[in-house]
């Protein structure tokens, strides 16, 4: 409800008692980034942070892994910090040093493992103060680039590039701060962005887009970079690639614990051929249950699907709770997962380091 971004009577009179109280909220944050800014601590290494202004996906992990991947081919040595969000614990974790998964996802966190998957010879580490674990990168890994992902509103560590991605297709939601809508804090804390990036392209108007990137241009004092997202592959339960067209002409179940479901439905709708028989929707971080798996493999069994699609992040505790060739109810379950990435050429990578 808080996505849309006009909102009807109904709406303004639910949302309308939480109006103070987000004011409160938004204060807070800004005397907050006041406050910690001029006290964040520096590392001998340099600091990226991947972040955003609304809750839900703006497509930070793929960002992240763009960004690594340009980084490592330039011949740096590369880390990425998480908090790991709906993990057990807080302890500082290295869930992978490169080489290996160290840990499951539900001690690092179904994100941090899709990082880790998705980035062969790049430690992964997961901790509530950044600080901490960036020092630990240095010291284990000799890490010269620290990315954070999910780091604008984590302010203890110094960065040297505030990155702050935006959804095309859903910019800021009704435009308020939590709990009276989706933004962590308000929109005048892009001023302290060194750069807005404008996500999911593909998905929105171009007249909107270039809307946006005024408005954001005017907020940031910089034009904004533009990319798309795209399936860059489709893979069983096990990580073996299946290629991008395993889907096609199949008849499709979606299942996904996400923050804006209506993403990965617009995803599955895009497959060429595909036929999107239902779905299965769980909050975001969900951990998933044995009963839930059953219960999803039973709605795909009644809509006549053939597969039941998931995503990547979703994967990384599927695939521990179910494994790759269990069966539920008495059936295989057949499913595939599908792996998104950011088209952005070397330019434009090679911008964003520049700035």
């Amino acid at each position: 409800m808080w996505l849309q971004r006009r909102e009807n009577v109904f709406l303004r009179a639910l949302f309308g008692p939480l109006w103070m109280v987000s004011l409160v909220v938004a204060l807070v944050a800004r005397v907050r980034r006041h406050c910690l800014m001029g006290r964040a601590r520096r590392v001998k290494a340099r600091v990226i942070s991947v972040g955003n202004l609304a809750v839900g996906g703006a497509g930070k992990t793929p960002v992240t892994i763009a960004l690594a991947r340009r980084l490592m081919a330039t011949g740096h040595r590369v880390a990425v910090l998480s908090r790991g969000y709906g993990r057990e614990g807080n302890a500082p974790l290295v869930v992978s040093d490169g080489s290996d998964l160290l840990v499951s996802a539900a001690q690092g966190g179904d994100e941090p493992m899709v990082l880790a998957r998705a980035l062969p010879g790049v430690p992964v580490l997961v901790g509530p103060d950044r600080a901490v674990i960036a020092e630990m990168a240095i010291e284990r890994f000799g890490a010269d680039v620290i990315l954070l992902d999910d780091g604008f509103q984590h302010l203890t560590l110094a960065r040297d590039l505030d990155i702050v991605l935006v959804d095309a297709t859903n910019p800021f939601g009704n435009g308020h701060v939590m709990p009276r809508g989706p933004l962590r804090e308000s929109k005048s804390a892009l001023r302290h962005a060194d750069l807005a990036w404008i996500t999911k392209v593909e998905g929105a108007d171009a007249d909107e887009v270039a809307r946006l990137a005024r408005e954001l241009e005017a907020m940031t004092g910089r034009s904004p970079v533009c990319s798309a997202t795209r399936v860059s592959d489709i893979s069983d339960l096990a990580g073996a690639s299946l290629g991008k067209d395993a889907l096609r002409g199949k008849r499709v179940f979606g299942a996904c614990g996400l923050a804006r479901p209506e993403s990965f439905r617009r995803t599955l709708a895009a497959l060429p051929d595909v036929v999107l028989v239902g779905e299965a929707l769980f909050a975001d971080h969900h951990s998933f249950t044995r009963g839930d798996l059953e219960d999803i493999a039973s709605k795909a069994r009644s809509s006549g699907a053939e597969v039941i699609a998931i995503t990547a992040k979703d994967a990384a505790k599927i695939r521990e709770c179910l494994g790759a060739s269990a069966r539920v109810g008495g059936e295989l379950w057949r499913v595939v997962h599908i792996d998104l990435e950011i088209v952005a050429g070397e330019a434009l990578l090679d911008e964003v380091m520049g700035r």
